[in-house]
């Protein structure tokens, strides 16, 4: 009961708010529930795919379209926020959800994604460019432990927290941000999007230059995640590193939410 209304109210988000032509969206709910339909009886992961947005998309589980249209309705607000969006870092891309949603929704050109688990990204390399694809986690070390949830592998985190029903982990190899992408006193950035449940922190520590050259960041904050930092620390953070930043729009918060989105705004740019 828990699923279903939860799959209603993305429903509603999704034909309500999001900016698309309702007849599409008409069609993709509809084909939503038919995949599931079909999902059920046969799946096959690397295998099961739909044409979607114009293109084929693999999807990771029998949920399908889910989490394509879970992205679209968490993120819909950027499209009213962003003045310009073509060059885009996906940190925690999964198999290419949002690189989809800023290359069709926000209108982005070229989305840098970043995946560290080697089956997601074995789908997010079908999904996207490979030339921007990198199976990579951004951390501090060369290397660290992927914690693999059984609910979901969105869920997959660097950081071992209770709630997430981890049942196996991934050696993965990391790389530093600001020593990965080039950057420099003319480099420009639209978004930095790091959704990476928990690991916020880490993501920003190998990011400072980044962070300079990019127009907007959209962070999903843990407000109360076991083993993360608290999104006080990292607001602090950035109140006395970015002074620069300001924020622009908060969003997907309620209460007993583990995270909240928020999205800043770099006005020396």
């Amino acid at each position: 009961m828990k699923y279903l209304y939860e799959s209603l109210y993305l429903d509603y988000v999704f034909l309500f708010k999001v900016k698309l032509n309702i007849l599409y969206k008409i069609g993709f709910v509809f084909l939503k529930y038919l995949l599931l339909v079909k999902n059920v009886i046969v799946f096959n992961y690397g295998k099961s795919s739909i044409k979607v947005f114009g293109k084929r998309f693999y999807y990771p589980n029998i949920y399908g379209l889910v989490s394509i249209q879970r992205v679209f309705a968490d993120n819909y607000f950027l499209k009213e926020n962003l003045r310009n969006c073509e060059t885009v870092i996906d940190i925690g891309a999964h198999v290419g959800e949002f690189n989809i949603f800023a290359k069709k929704y926000l209108g982005a050109k070229t989305v840098h994604s970043f995946e560290p688990m080697k089956k997601s990204y074995s789908l997010l390399q079908k999904n996207v460019n490979q030339n921007n694809a990198y199976n990579y986690a951004i951390y501090t070390d060369k290397s660290a432990n992927l914690h693999i949830s059984s609910i979901s592998t969105q869920l997959n985190s660097i950081k071992n927290q209770n709630g997430s029903d981890y049942t196996e982990s991934e050696t993965v190899n990391c790389v530093v941000l600001d020593e990965f992408l080039a950057v420099n006193k003319d480099t420009v950035y639209d978004l930095l999007k790091i959704d990476v449940e928990g690991a916020e922190f880490e993501v920003i520590s190998t990011a400072q230059k980044i962070i300079q050259r990019c127009r907007y960041l959209i962070i999903e904050m843990s407000v109360d995640r076991a083993g993360s930092e608290n999104f006080m620390t990292i607001i602090s953070h950035m109140h006395e590193n970015h002074p620069y930043l300001e924020i622009a729009a908060l969003n997907n918060y309620h209460t007993g939410a583990r995270s909240i989105d928020i999205l800043f705004h770099n006005n020396s740019i």
